[in-house]
């Protein structure tokens, strides 16, 4: 495919990806009078309102409302047959869900002019992309397709199953019992979520501390926190094996030099996200990595009218 620089195009700005980078600067950029496309091959709006941090902080929210009635005797409160229905909660959880896209959703973009594409974006050229059998050029790209679950290579993992945080937020029931793999903000909050839902939880850490990217002490303070609401931290613990099935499984794990198996019915994996890259970026000439797109302070990559924001440059994501 020819990659010379088009003589027209079809926009001023294409953005790949919706949520919180590319859905801002499409909204933005229609408000200063530009032609506006915007793929999406997910659901608008992104990781964060559909599947991240709204979703966990609705159950966190309620979560937190069943603790407090569990512990109103303590205050001299008297409450009795606490409970909670899965379905009701469920529906409390869609409904933040859907609040929380009020602006990111397709009327909301295309009542500003901007053009909805849906559907994977590939790079042909640095100027020109297609999304199934069209192509698209234009004078300016932004790269916010954000990332994904990094599962590690663990022997079994795959047969026996495994859940991620885009699975866990729109779970209708929860588990029994639950193994996390990794011990960082996904795995916290979870973990605090299934415990007040009545799950045995464990979360297996390799690292010596939770949160190991802040300080040792906030690890400290979230271990302790665990810890008194019956949830088991292992930590300085390395998952060698899973083996099992849908509804059985047993994680084998490597501590202080010695093996244990946990027994549970879920299996969930919080060790991290990676850049989502594979979009024909080969074809555009810029700089990247598995780590992500390179790009200066002004989010501009080695392509000068080429430009990318969140998650996929990489870093704290």
């Amino acid at each position: 495919y020819s990659t010379k620089k088009p003589n027209t195009f079809d926009f001023d700005l294409l953005i790949i990806g919706s949520g919180a980078g590319g859905g801002v600067a499409a909204h933005l950029a229609a408000g200063y009078g530009k032609k506006v496309g915007l793929v999406e091959a997910d659901v608008l709006g992104g990781d964060c309102p559909n599947y991240s941090c709204i979703p966990t902080k609705s159950l966190l929210s309620a979560a937190n409302a069943l603790d407090s009635m569990k512990s109103a005797s303590k205050h001299g409160l008297r409450a009795s047959n606490i409970s909670y229905n899965a379905s009701s909660l469920t529906s409390w959880r869609d409904s933040v869900i859907a609040a929380a896209n009020g602006s990111q959703n397709q009327n909301a973009f295309t009542s500003e002019g901007i053009k909805v594409i849906r559907g994977n974006a590939h790079f042909l050229s640095p100027w020109v992309i297609s999304v199934g059998n069209h192509r698209y050029s234009a004078r300016k790209f932004l790269l916010a397709t954000g990332s994904s679950p990094a599962i590690p290579a663990i022997e079994g993992l795959q047969e026996a199953g495994y859940i991620t945080y885009k699975e866990a937020g729109a779970l209708k029931a929860f588990p029994k019992s639950i193994v996390i793999i990794g011990g960082g903000g996904t795995a916290y909050e979870y973990s605090q979520i299934f415990s007040a839902f009545g799950a045995r939880v464990h979360v297996i850490e390799r690292h010596t501390h939770l949160l190991h990217n802040e300080d040792s002490e906030v690890g400290d303070l979230a271990e302790a926190s665990l810890q008194a609401s019956g949830v088991r931290v292992h930590l300085g613990a390395k998952v060698v094996k899973v083996s099992g099935d849908k509804k059985h499984k047993i994680v084998a794990f490597e501590q202080n030099g010695q093996e244990h198996r946990i027994a549970c019915d879920t299996i969930m994996v919080a060790s991290g996200k990676k850049p989502n890259i594979d979009f024909g970026l080969e074809n555009t000439g810029i700089k990247f990595s598995n780590l992500g797109v390179r790009v200066n302070s002004s989010m501009q990559t080695t392509k000068k009218h080429i430009f990318a924001a969140g998650d996929i440059i990489g870093g704290d994501q």
